[in-house]
C-alpha cells in the first residue's frame, strides 16, 4: 500500500511546529501554528479505482462534532416533536425545536400520525422554533383519522426511494412555477 499520508495528503506528524511537511522535496504548509490539529489527522481507509483515490481521515484531536443534532439523534432526546398539522394533512407536518438546531435530510422518514412519511428536502431548522415541512406518504390509503398526531424517526429510506422522491418534487416544483 503507498504512503498515503505523505504522498496524498501532504501531512507530515514529524515535523510539528516547523509551519509545513516534506513532500517529494517541497515543503508545504499546513493550518494551524504548531501543528496539533493536522498532526492528529491520520488516514483511516482509502479506496482506488479508475484513476481516482478517495481517503477517509479521522482525527484523535478531540473536536467536537458539528453543533445540530440530526432527526434521530433529536427524537432521541426529545429534541423536538414531529405532529400533524392540525387536523392533519398529507403533504406537511410541524416540526418543533428544542434549545438546539436539528438537520432534517431529504430521505428521512418519519412513523406514526395519520400515516407514515418521507421528508421531500433537507431543512435546517433554527432552536426553538415552530417549522412547517414537506413530506410525501409512504403508505397510499392509510390514514388513520383517530391515530395520535406525534411522529418519531424511522429509517433512512433507500436509495431507490429517495431518487424516486428527488424526482417527483423537482417535476412538482416545476410544474408549479414559471421557469420551466
Amino acid at each position: 500500500m503507498r504512503d498515503f499520508t505523505r504522498t496524498y495528503l501532504g501531512i507530515c506528524a514529524t515535523q510539528a511546529g516547523t509551519g509545513g511537511c516534506q513532500v517529494g522535496g517541497m515543503t508545504t504548509p499546513y493550518a494551524g501554528a504548531n501543528g496539533t490539529l493536522i498532526d492528529s489527522v491520520k488516514p483511516i481507509v482509502s479506496m482506488e479505482r479508475d484513476g481516482l483515490v478517495v481517503i477517509a481521515l479521522g482525527s484523535a484531536a478531540g473536536k467536537p462534532g458539528p453543533a445540530y443534532l440530526t432527526l434521530a439523534e433529536a427524537a432521541e432526546t426529545d429534541a423536538l416533536d414531529v405532529h400533524e398539522l392540525g387536523g392533519g394533512t398529507v403533504p406537511t407536518v410541524e416540526v418543533e425545536t428544542g434549545a438546539e438546531p436539528v438537520v432534517i435530510f431529504g430521505g428521512d422518514t418519519i412513523v406514526g400520525g395519520k400515516q407514515n412519511r418521507i421528508v421531500n428536502v433537507t431543512i435546517w431548522l433554527t432552536p426553538n422554533h415552530k417549522t412547517q415541512i414537506p413530506v410525501t406518504c409512504l403508505e397510499h390509503g392509510r390514514w388513520d383519522a383517530g391515530a395520535e398526531a406525534r411522529f418519531m424517526a424511522g429509517p433512512k429510506a433507500d436509495l431507490g426511494m429517495r431518487r424516486m422522491l428527488n424526482t417527483q418534487v423537482h417535476a412538482s416544483a416545476r410544474a408549479a412555477s414559471t421557469y420551466g
